[in-house]
């Protein structure tokens, strides 16, 4: 009997030092310095101007502020956390009161998103006129007529980063010739669903300019915007009616070039840009049609094309080589690795069917290839490359780098990525980026339904699918044992 007490006294012993340590025991996260925390919190509390968010800003600040009290001072006592300013409703007046305070003279990103943007500038502006020497960014996505009106007759000193959606071309004229002289400082300008005006100019020297056409493009355009200081310039819409000279327009800074429509060559027939690097564009077969190009952008390096699935006739094929305009492309990006047959496939070299090339092997400095992998794609699809791949190989060409991109809302068959994956990694060195796999028939084995996305930075071999079999197979007998616990119970 004395044994056992002695045991029990022993075992309360030992629980009594086992709760001490579990209350001196403190998580990873709250071993983190101040300086570290507010780095992450500003991480979360950020959101995609892309995106009309719901739980952002202040509800982040206060679900994190309710964590610890540790967490509430440094989030309280930490201005940069309060700079970034969300306006969706007139209800937003207490926290935008709060959060000009609390960013103690801090610039501010000014977001405005709501489609009835007029009542929340009326009701906000005698909040907000006070601050616009503090407005960094300025970003309204809604009908915003009042509001521009409103806005350009205010000054902006700081004002560096503009982006506005507009839907009406006097909104364009106000923009260009009422708000943009306000904003001495402004670097980058985007505007969306426009539509210019006869008078529209834009004088300030940007960096960035963005411009989304709601249908096609002036050929005045190019004559309207700051060409001598732009070093990125991205256009959707389609010049249809340009009848400009050649080579008639400088762009001397201009490193990054964007252009998604119709019939991109217009534009680049018509520019001269020493210093352009990376170009991405879309209808890419039309490249073909215009010998005129030729070697004329030997200093781009990265080439984004989209062929809209559309392969460029035989005779434009036989006309001009593809690879003539970009000669020195190092890294090439593709919208679908169907694209690539329009790249990787032999042609007729003028006239001979006995002598042939493929446009890509025009390419003496490619070093990588990007390609998303598609709901639709199949191993077949595949085949050309990996064709092209080991012709390279034969030739002792050195191995290109090979990027496989997936999408958030694209799942892929594990089995099929892990054959393709197990052929691509013979004749390149094969990267995966983002790739979710679709384990349905996993699941339905282990008696489950669904989908589960894996880490895309996952070492490849995980890809296995006997690694996934494993997994669920695990799972489903920890399952079986559990309801055999159950059931004796």
């Amino acid at each position: 009997m004395d044994e056992v007490n002695r045991a029990r006294v022993e075992l309360a012993r030992l629980e009594s030092v086992e709760q001490g340590l579990i209350r001196k025991r403190h998580l990873t996260i709250h071993c983190l310095p101040n300086e570290l925390l507010v780095l992450i919190f500003g991480f979360v509390i950020a959101r995609p101007r892309s995106n009309k968010p719901t739980v952002i800003g202040r509800y982040c600040r206060r679900r994190m502020a309710c964590v610890s009290r540790r967490w509430k001072d440094i989030i309280l006592a930490t201005p940069t956390l309060w700079n970034d300013i969300y306006l969706g409703s007139r209800d937003d007046r207490p926290t935008l009161v709060s959060q000009l305070k609390r960013s103690q003279g801090l610039l501010l990103d000014i977001t405005i998103m709501e489609e009835r943007t007029d009542f929340v500038i009326r009701d906000l502006l005698p909040y907000l006129r006070p601050t616009t020497y503090r407005w960094r960014s300025l970003y309204i996505s809604s009908f915003v007529h009042a509001a521009i009106h409103e806005l350009s007759k205010l000054e902006f000193p700081s004002l560096v980063d503009l982006h506005i959606k507009v839907y009406h071309p006097e909104l364009v004229s106000l923009v260009s010739q009422d708000l943009l002289p306000r904003a001495p400082t402004l670097k980058h300008l985007t505007l969306r669903r426009f539509t210019a005006a006869n008078d529209f100019l834009i004088a300030s020297p940007l960096k960035t300019l963005e411009l989304v056409f709601h249908y096609k493009i002036p050929s005045s355009l190019l004559s309207r915007i700051p060409t001598a200081s732009l070093t990125v310039l991205s256009i959707t819409g389609s010049p249809h009616d340009w009848l400009l000279e050649p080579n008639s327009i400088n762009f001397p800074l201009l490193e990054k070039l964007v252009l998604l429509g119709r019939s991109p060559y217009r534009f680049l027939e018509t520019i001269v840009a020493p210093k352009l690097q990376y170009c991405h564009l879309s209808d890419a077969k039309c490249l073909w049609e215009h010998i005129g190009l030729f070697r004329k952008f030997s200093r781009v390096h990265y080439l984004d094309l989209v062929f809209y699935y559309m392969p460029p006739s035989a005779a434009l094929l036989d006309r001009a080589p593809f690879y003539q305009p970009f000669p020195n492309t190092r890294h090439a990006k593709f919208s679908d690795v169907r694209d690539l047959r329009f790249v990787i496939t032999s042609i007729p070299f003028s006239g001979n069917l006995v002598e042939s090339q493929k446009p890509a092997d025009g390419w003496a400095s490619l070093e990588r290839l990007t390609i998303p992998v598609n709901l639709g794609n199949c191993i077949e699809d595949f085949d050309l490359l990996l064709q092209w791949l080991e012709t390279r190989q034969e030739f002792g060409l050195p191995k290109l780098h090979v990027k496989l991109t997936g999408c958030s809302d694209i799942w892929l068959d594990p089995t099929e990525l892990y054959i393709l994956c197990s052929k691509l990694r013979c004749c390149c060195i094969l990267e995966l980026e983002c790739i979710r796999l679709s384990l349905g028939k996993y699941y339905a084995v282990a008696g489950k339904e669904g989908q589960l996305g894996l880490d895309p930075y996952l070492p490849l071999s995980f890809v296995d699918p006997a690694f996934v079999q494993r997994r669920f197979f695990r799972w489903k007998r920890e399952e079986s044992e559990s309801e055999s616990e159950d059931e004796d119970e």
